[in-house]
């Protein structure tokens, strides 16, 4: 639940850069350099918050039970399996438990990372999001159902091999790293006190 919670605040915060880093990368050149213009009657049209917002929703629906799942799967990994089962510690009980952590929430998520990317990139591309009737004005949970009902299973799971491929393994050095790094500083600290 923590964990759940910290990314609805983080997420919401940084949404209108999110929405903009996806739009940028997703024109062509040409239409980069009219982006802000663009974006300037997008919010004219829509006001503001819908237009700075866009996909936060699928954002939240992503990336709350990424979280939500990473943490509980890193806890219950790094306690259940490593601390109890193999009894290893530190930083490589930190860096297995964040492997599997981050491949079981990567794997949960892609077909909200696919009607994220589609929602953001709509507005600038004029790619509609689906080709489901009335997709624009369906809900994210509704969307990616729409979606795998006209495209097929495999189009909400676009992407998700490359995914679990980043997602996991910088899951596990994030992890690994902090742990490692924290008892080297603490090593060096009590080293430090003991002169």
């Amino acid at each position: 639940l923590a964990g759940a919670s910290a990314r609805v605040v983080a997420a919401t915060a940084v949404a209108p850069f999110e929405l903009a880093r996806t739009q940028l990368q997703a024109l062509t050149p040409e239409r980069r350099r009219l982006y802000f213009t663009d974006l300037a009657a997008v919010v004219r049209e829509n006001g503001l918050f819908r237009a700075m917002f866009r996909g936060l929703a699928p954002t939240l629906w992503r990336d709350v039970p990424f979280s939500a799942v990473y943490w509980a799967a890193y806890d219950k990994a790094h306690t259940t399996v490593f601390t109890n089962l193999l009894q290893v510690g530190g930083a490589p009980a930190a860096f297995g438990s964040g492997l599997a952590a981050g491949a079981a929430a990567a794997l949960v998520t892609p077909p909200f990372d696919v009607v994220k990317t589609r929602r953001m990139v709509e507005t600038h591309t004029g790619q509609p999001v689906s080709l489901a009737p009335d997709a624009p004005k369906l809900g994210t949970v509704r969307l990616v159902a729409a979606i795998a009902k006209t495209e097929g299973l495999r189009a909400i799971f676009t992407g998700a091999v490359p995914r679990l491929f980043k997602v996991a393994p910088a899951c596990a050095i994030m992890i690994g790293t902090y742990e490692y790094s924290k008892t080297l500083f603490l090593r060096r600290h009590h080293t430090y006190d003991d002169r």
